[in-house]
C-alpha cells in the first residue's frame, strides 16, 4: 500500500491535499497465501478497508467499531453488491470533503476556506464525469446539465458525512449558470 500521490501543485496551491485522481489514486498489492496473484480488480477500496480485510483473512472478525469493510469479497470475485464509492475526508489545508465513485467525484469545501477538522457547512465545490473527463479538467460544478447529479451525490455525501461519526451538516448548491 501506498500513501496518496501529489500533483505537484497542479490543481491547487497544495501538493497532494485535493481529491483529485492524482491525490487520493494510490496502489494496493495483497501477496500471500490464498491469494490470486493475477487478479486486479476495479472496485473502489479504501485505506481504512485493509484492516478488515486482514482481520479476515486471518479468519477473525473486525472490531464493530471498525468503518471500513473487508475487500476478501472483491478477491472472490464477488462484486454484486460491493457499494462502489469512497469517502475522502480534507482537513489540513482546507476543510473539504468528497465522495469518489467510479463514474463521478464530487466535492464540497468549507466557505470560509479554513482548515478545521469539520464544519457544520459546507459548499459545493468540484464536480467531475470520470468517464468523459478521466484527467478532470472539466469541473461540472454549478452547471444546469449537472444539477440532478448534485442534488443525488449532496444527499449520499450527507449520509456518509453521518456514518463516519461526523455531525449534521448543510450543502449549499452552487449558483448555476449555463
Amino acid at each position: 500500500m501506498s500513501d496518496h500521490g501529489c500533483h505537484f501543485r497542479t490543481r491547487n496551491a497544495e501538493y497532494k491535499r485535493s481529491a483529485h485522481e492524482s491525490s487520493v489514486h494510490i496502489p494496493l498489492v495483497i501477496s500471500g497465501p490464498g491469494f490470486n496473484r493475477s487478479l486486479g480488480i476495479r472496485e473502489l477500496v479504501s485505506q481504512i478497508d485493509i484492516a478488515p480485510t486482514l482481520l479476515d483473512a486471518c479468519a477473525m472478525t473486525p472490531p464493530s467499531s471498525f468503518q471500513g469493510r473487508s475487500v476478501m469479497p472483491l478477491l472472490k470475485g464477488e462484486t454484486k453488491d460491493w457499494q462502489n464509492e469512497v469517502f475522502i475526508q480534507i482537513s489540513e489545508s482546507m476543510t473539504a470533503r468528497a465522495l469518489r465513485m467510479s463514474e463521478w467525484t464530487y466535492v464540497v469545501v468549507r466557505p470560509d476556506g479554513k482548515s478545521a477538522s469539520s464544519s457544520p457547512e459546507y459548499e459545493e465545490y468540484q464536480l467531475y464525469n470520470l468517464c468523459d473527463d478521466p484527467y478532470q479538467l472539466v469541473n461540472l460544478a454549478g452547471r444546469t446539465e449537472t444539477r440532478e447529479i448534485s442534488r443525488v451525490l449532496r444527499q449520499r455525501l450527507l449520509q456518509r458525512m453521518l456514518e463516519a461519526g461526523e455531525q449534521s451538516a448543510e450543502i449549499k448548491a452552487r449558483p448555476l449558470y449555463p
